[in-house]
């Protein structure tokens, strides 16, 4: 059987592409991780090869309150490169990962619901600007495994 990408995947955009994304410090859509067993959210950089961001990810209950950081992973695309680089694990939720300068990357953010608590299922990525300097950005969120069969979205 044939198994189209967007059929066994949801892919959704949660932070709309614009100029000076990083400005006001803002976070991606709600992803539901009682849905679905892993969440990768791509942030795709654009013009701008100055401005920086830390971003972490943080879970809420279902009536979005209650936040608390998480563990995730992070690979980014190394300068002069389409290829996501080396796996990175980042154990220290405050700590978060920080973007590093340079237009035209991309930076994949990755949840496993394992590591998200059961009470707080609404994951989201915070972006908080570090080097003010406009960047185009946009971030989508693609969820899959899902839990349960017949999910429409993952987003609440």
């Amino acid at each position: 059987m044939e198994t189209i990408f967007t059929q066994a995947n949801y892919p959704v955009t949660v932070l709309q592409p614009i100029a000076d994304r990083y400005n006001l410090n803002p976070s991606t859509g709600r992803v539901n991780m009682a849905l679905v067993d892993h969440v990768c959210f791509l942030l795709s950089e654009g013009a701008g090869g100055v401005g920086t961001a830390k971003l972490t990810v943080e879970a809420r209950k279902e009536d979005d309150s209650d936040p608390v950081l998480v563990k995730f992973w992070a690979r980014a695309t190394p300068a002069a490169s389409r290829v996501l680089g080396d796996l990175i694990r980042v154990s220290d939720p405050a700590a978060g990962y920080t973007t590093i300068a340079g237009a035209n990357k991309t930076v994949a953010i990755e949840v496993q619901g394992i590591g998200v608590p059961e009470d707080h299922p609404l994951v989201d990525v915070l972006v908080t600007e570090v080097v003010n300097a406009p960047v185009d950005a946009g971030i989508i969120a693609i969820a899959h495994r899902e839990r349960y069969s017949g999910l429409s979205s993952p987003t609440p």
